[in-house]
């Protein structure tokens, strides 16, 4: 019965206009049944009416009024409707009460236009992976697969089952399909991913070094890649990104398809790959993780650490003069069987600044972490700082942290 009065809705909605509708059978966060998009006064496509279905008899159509403004609190709908036992009723403007109606009014600009709005493409794009995932959950390589990568967007818009592509400005695609990322992926069970405050200020570290080539060895879906490249746009740089997690890998590759310039992502262990040795490298590592065979480390000792021998991953692959900026579990920096490599870095490289972090910073963890920045320059002195519960406010571009790190390592860096 609910089917058929969803299907019901859907044809009335189509007759006066709407050409985009979503039903709560492939979203779970619009606060209504039923949305249906439409352009607005500047051709942009928005959600703009929300249907709330009352099917018993036994409920009032008012009851339905705190999804409508759920619906218009997180999708910025404009027209709201409620329709109980085959009538039509309409919201007034401020959401408070219903007026019966003979139907839906039609969209006063079209139903063409554009995604313009960040948040809303990423919720088409979520849409679309949680249709995938109620189709075919499975787990491979510890990852719940949430959605299969190669039906993600091409560039120039999403595909919605029934209405074919829906616009989505290049630029806008390309934050959406990363918040999409972020989100269905700290969603993951064991995800140890950097929020994305943490990328933009490891980016922020990294741009100062004007690189010409940045590598990000344990890439997942590309989160510091991206950071870096939206603050150097416009500047000719290689990009490089390589992941052992294939699915993971994908992710990224289908990102890069709408990035602003060319970026090469890999699949393959970074230990065992032919890398580049780069001006910038940008990385957080696995937690937790133990190599299987030990890995002989600049220094001569050998480790089964996965961080440790991420570190000197890194550092291996710096030109004379570049920067690597990592984020690592706060355990590096006092662990006893890294001390002997810890005062080889020390001596060797200069460790440019140690930003401690609370738990929180890496998604889905309390562990605490660190922002670690390694010059291969001459040995000098370090800048150290340990945040609190502001932490994100602290190291956004601008945050007093994260101004006084950059002033620190780039002054003591061109002093020498």
């Amino acid at each position: 019965m609910e089917k058929s009065i969803r299907e019901a809705v859907c044809v009335r909605l189509r007759e006066v206009g709407f050409s985009l509708i979503q039903s709560r059978e492939s979203f779970a966060r619009s606060g209504a049944d039923i949305v249906a998009w439409a352009g607005n006064a500047d051709g942009e496509l928005v959600p703009w009416a929300a249907v709330e279905l009352e099917a018993e008899k036994s409920k009032r159509p008012e009851m339905a009024l705190p999804e409508l403004v759920r619906s218009r609190d997180l999708r910025g709908t404009r027209d709201h409707y409620v329709v109980a036992d085959g009538e039509w009723f309409r919201a007034d403007h401020d959401v408070r009460s219903l007026k019966k109606i003979d139907g839906p009014t039609a969209p006063p600009y079209g139903s063409g236009g554009v995604v313009v709005d960040e948040d809303v493409a990423a919720s088409l794009i979520l849409d679309q992976m949680a249709r995938d995932a109620n189709v075919r959950r499975a787990w491979a390589d510890g990852v719940s697969v949430l959605g299969d990568p190669s039906s993600w967007p091409a560039a120039g818009g999403v595909m919605v089952p029934g209405c074919g592509v829906v616009p989505v400005r290049r630029d806008v695609l390309w934050q959406a399909q990363r918040k999409a990322a972020y989100e269905s992926l700290r969603r993951m069970p064991f995800s140890d991913q950097s929020c994305p405050v943490v990328a933009r200020a490891a980016a922020e570290l990294a741009v100062g070094m004007h690189p010409r080539t940045v590598l990000d060895p344990f890439c997942g879906a590309g989160s510091f890649l991206w950071a870096v490249m939206d603050k150097i746009q416009g500047s000719a740089v290689q990009f490089t990104g390589i992941d052992l997690n294939h699915r993971i890998a994908d992710i990224a590759a289908t990102i890069k398809r709408t990035a602003p310039r060319p970026v090469a992502i890999v699949e393959g262990d970074a230990f065992t790959a032919d890398l580049p040795t780069v001006d910038v490298v940008v990385a957080a590592p696995p937690l937790g993780m133990r190599l299987p065979s030990g890995h002989v480390l600049l220094g001569g000792s050998t480790t089964n650490d996965m961080t440790v021998a991420a570190v000197d991953l890194a550092v291996r692959h710096l030109n004379p003069g570049g920067r690597a900026v990592l984020h690592l579990g706060m355990s590096f920096t006092y662990q006893k069987a890294a001390e002997s490599y810890r005062q080889f870095l020390a001596s060797h490289y200069r460790i440019a600044a140690l930003i401690s972090l609370p738990g929180g910073a890496i998604t889905g963890s309390a562990m605490p972490s660190v922002l670690l920045v390694i010059d291969h320059v001459t040995p000098g002195e370090t800048f150290v700082v340990q945040l609190g519960s502001d932490w994100e406010t602290q190291i956004t571009p601008g945050g007093a942290a994260l101004a006084a790190a950059l002033a620190y390592i780039d002054d003591r860096r061109m002093a020498r």
